[in-house]
């Protein structure tokens, strides 16, 4: 995998201030549409690559041209991306293919309803995490132990909640089981499988 020099990142609201954004931005520097992503009720959020003066001009294109038809929520630059950001960004672009085209990679998402109740905002004792039924969680926890085995660093709380289509404190109900469980362990902000040694 080659290193990206730098990132560009705008946020729009609205599908054709978007396509404007990607447009200009395009045609204003020597930049690469990383990927795309839509939050409903649409919001837009493009990513770039490039040089980093490219991504400052092409996020300034951007961000005019989408002005002028929508609403501009963000932009950002970060020059020299440290190694897990790249490292994010470009598993987001997997994702987003694999939406469009799920026979690519051969990633399917995940999709899981969770009901939220009064007692998950004040962190009580919670019901199970998807469903009483055992064999649904035993599904859903093998799906997570694979997800994370898959990146030798492991993999932070954001990137289950968006693989896996949960919300944090589901996440982290799941996380903690399989962690009593001693099937995984948290350092930092990541967690990673329990190595068996024999």
């Amino acid at each position: 995998m080659t290193m990206i020099n730098a990132l560009g990142l705008l946020e729009v609201k609205g599908f054709t201030a978007g396509i404007e954004a990607a447009d200009a931005m395009l045609k204003a520097a020597q930049v690469r549409l990383l990927s795309q992503t839509h939050i409903p009720p649409g919001f837009i959020t493009l990513i770039i690559e490039g040089d980093l003066a490219a991504c400052r001009a092409a996020l300034d294109a951007g961000a005019a041209a989408a002005g002028r038809v929508g609403i501009v929520i963000s932009r950002k630059e970060i020059g020299r991306p440290e190694t897990d950001t790249e490292w994010f960004v470009t598993n987001l672009q997997k994702q987003n293919q694999a939406e469009i085209n799920p026979s690519a990679n051969n990633i399917k998402p995940k999709k899981t309803t969770v009901t939220i109740t009064k007692q998950d905002k004040v962190d009580k004792v919670e019901p199970p995490l998807i469903s009483t039924d055992d064999k649904t969680t035993e599904t859903t926890e093998t799906a997570l132990l694979s997800f994370i085995a898959e990146h030798p660093q492991g993999r932070n709380i954001t990137e289950i909640m968006t693989l896996f289509n949960i919300t944090r404190v589901a996440a982290k109900r799941l996380l903690d089981n399989c962690i009593s469980q001693g099937k995984l362990r948290k350092r930092g902000n990541r967690y990673s499988l329990v190595e068996v040694t024999k």
